[in-house]
């Protein structure tokens, strides 16, 4: 059953904005620096990620092209513990998300020239949730990523990176006239270990409330021009 809260209740805000801030920051929107220059091809991955009693299971889909550019959308499930403000609890706040994305590679390492790849990315989320009638949270993403590809042997490489990025949220709940607006810088320092076409990417992402662990575990399918 879900559940409807009155205006007066609306305090929780603190509450969904850790959820927010966890989700915003929960991946840049890139998969393009897994792929080399020249070569285009499809990504598909899972992902995880754990704080404060709060955790996000997530599935990402993109395509690349020319190893430059990728659109891409995820779909994920955050939840909640349990949280109590004043007379008001909930156990169990679940949300779900829906996120598309696109990144484009301004610079792109390749063997004896550019050194690095870096990548401009932008995107929106929509969460709605279970637990809470009428309450939806629509997050606007900016980020910017830099990355470098260690080649070592059999078709294996070491991928070092770290991205920065700007989110802003707005919560709506449709019995309160005035929607909650947020703002956040967010960030990461990852690495990524590729194996031919497999990769596993832990990070820890990081914005001024809260820091986590994430975790994603895909594949990639390039095939060159």
């Amino acid at each position: 059953m879900n559940t409807i809260i009155t205006p007066n209740q609306w305090p929780m805000k603190s509450t969904l904005l850790t959820l927010v801030l966890l989700s915003i920051s929960l991946y840049a929107s890139a998969q393009n620096y897994l792929f080399e220059k020249g070569y285009s091809g499809f990504h598909i991955a899972g992902q995880w990620a754990r704080v404060d009693g709060s955790g996000i299971l997530g599935i990402t889909l993109g395509n690349t092209w020319d190893g430059r550019l990728t659109l891409s959308v995820d779909g994920g499930r955050e939840r909640a513990k349990r949280f109590d403000i004043s007379s008001y609890s909930v156990k169990d706040i679940t949300s779900y998300s829906v996120k598309p994305s696109v990144n484009y590679m301004v610079l792109k390492q390749s063997q004896g020239g550019m050194p690095l790849s870096l990548g401009l990315g932008a995107s929106y989320q929509y969460n709605w949730f279970k637990n809470i009638d009428n309450l939806t949270v629509g997050t606007v993403a900016f980020d910017l990523g830099l990355f470098r590809r260690i080649y070592m042997e059999k078709k294996a490489a070491l991928i070092p990176g770290a991205y920065i990025g700007w989110g802003e949220s707005k919560t709506s709940y449709r019995p309160d006239p005035d929607p909650f607006k947020n703002s956040a810088v967010f960030g990461a320092l990852q690495t990524s270990i590729l194996l031919n076409k497999f990769h596993i990417t832990p990070a820890v992402h990081f914005t001024k409330e809260i820091t986590s662990f994430h975790l994603q575990v895909g594949l990639i399918f390039p095939q060159p021009k």
